[in-house]
């Protein structure tokens, strides 16, 4: 996101102050780095929070549409680290043929 200037803008954490997000110039919006986090449009909107298996289906369906990828491992921490994975896999399970 950029400001009149062009300068760029973080949505920073009003608590730590740590940044929540990087700035991504292709989708014109914000990569979020947290996923329990609570977001409001405005100071008179209520807060809303958007549970995790959302946000990782999101995650999963657009790596599918973008890379056709249909198995993934998931693991905890850092890959060199990660002792054990789950692997998930997803089936297409409508096909349409003409």
């Amino acid at each position: 996101m950029q400001n009149s200037k062009g300068a760029l803008q973080y949505l920073m954490c009003e608590s730590c102050g740590e940044p929540l997000g990087a700035d991504e110039r292709e989708s014109g919006g914000v990569r979020l780095y947290k996923w329990n986090i609570r977001l409001r449009h405005g100071k008179d909107m209520a807060w809303q929070a958007l549970p995790v298996q959302r946000i990782i289906s999101a995650k999963l369906l657009g790596l599918i549409e973008s890379q056709a990828t249909y198995k993934f491992l998931i693991y905890s921490g850092r890959i060199e680290e990660a002792k054990e994975a789950l692997m998930v896999s997803y089936f297409i399970y409508l096909i349409k043929a003409n």
